[in-house]
């Protein structure tokens, strides 16, 4: 089990690092907590602002499937 290990942030870290990135764009269910906190933690940490607003809608769809928000996360420092 790799929880708790900080894996997702570290991956994000790492990427950022090599490249000259302002900004992280993604989106993340409502009920994926866990994403939701590893985003927060790399703004956090970059001392980034987080614009969360709803990309897809349930109806957007074909199956049952719920919102996606985006987190815009960024200037990154």
């Amino acid at each position: 089990n790799h929880r708790g290990k900080n894996l997702a942030l570290n991956l994000i870290d790492n990427i950022v690092s090599r490249k000259n990135i302002k900004y992280l764009i993604s989106t993340v269910s409502p009920s994926n907590i866990s994403s939701q906190r590893v985003f927060e933690k790399f703004a956090k940490k970059y001392e980034a602002n987080i614009e969360k607003s709803t990309l897809f809608f349930i109806e957007d769809f074909v199956n049952s499937h719920e919102e996606e928000v985006q987190f815009k996360i960024g200037p990154i420092k």
